[in-house]
């Protein structure tokens, strides 16, 4: 009985974490927003058009939401994103 249903649950949580991860990433990418969206707190992912991604994370809260976006994009573009934009934050 309990095996049915951690199943259920493994295949709804894997199919709710596809569903919102931002299509047309690298697998690196797919990995950083796993991370991504497992960090608690401020936090910003930002994408390339065609390639690179970067996330940022405010650990103790000492950055508001711009400056942890503004902080994704860069690192987006460090990691050669084009055009890099943030895809998803929270505050």
């Amino acid at each position: 009985m309990y095996g049915r249903f951690l199943f259920f649950l493994a295949a709804t949580l894997s199919s709710t974490i596809a569903f919102a991860m931002p299509s047309g990433m690298s697998e690196d990418c797919k990995k950083a927003y796993i991370s991504y969206e497992a960090a608690s707190g401020r936090k910003a992912f930002a994408k390339g058009s065609s390639k690179g991604c970067g996330w940022s994370l405010s650990l103790n809260g000492n950055l508001d939401l711009a400056k942890t976006r503004e902080r994704a994009v860069n690192f987006c573009k460090v990691h050669q994103g084009d055009n890099c934009r943030v895809v998803a934050s929270q505050n």
